[in-house]
């Protein structure tokens, strides 16, 4: 068996075996999101509040906070995993730690948010790899449009 050890950055659209770096991130993710709700039910149970109640100036600020970072992730993962997958087909590698980067302020602004609120902030680091996502699927699509090899 040859060990290729060229690194790939650039794959012109082919899936490589670099691509198992990024679903590796997602499947990261499908469990870091999956914490976050067996959070809410558990806070849900501590506090009594049960479904459909979300949250109101009645529930407690803890549970609130719980809440809403499941809340938080849930509205972005759409976006996360399009922008993840998209731009890892053509960057496999950068985009792999991107995500990275992206799942790990998740999880720091979450324990951060579940603190205080004013805590949440220590994940705002996550907006790197969000927007680094954003341009490597930007330039990834921009190179499909105009045929663009692979390096």
């Amino acid at each position: 068996m040859e060990v290729n050890s060229t690194v790939v950055i650039y794959t012109a659209g082919k899936i490589t075996p670099e691509f198992g770096y990024v679903a590796l991130v997602g499947v990261i993710m499908f469990f870091v999101h999956n914490v976050f709700t067996l959070k809410v039910a558990m806070a849900r149970k501590k506090y009594g509040i049960l479904p459909p109640r979300m949250i109101d100036s009645e529930t407690p600020d803890e549970y609130n906070r719980v809440q809403r970072v499941h809340l938080n992730n849930t509205e972005n993962l759409p976006s996360f995993f399009f922008f993840l997958l998209a731009s890892g087909i053509g960057f496999p590698i950068p985009a792999a730690v991107s995500g990275l980067v992206y799942v790990l302020g998740r999880i720091f602004g979450a324990i951060g948010y579940y603190k205080a609120a004013k805590k949440r902030s220590w994940g705002s680091f996550f907006h790197v790899g969000e927007f680094a996502l954003v341009v490597l699927t930007a330039v990834f699509a921009f190179f499909l449009i105009l045929d663009k090899p692979a390096y």
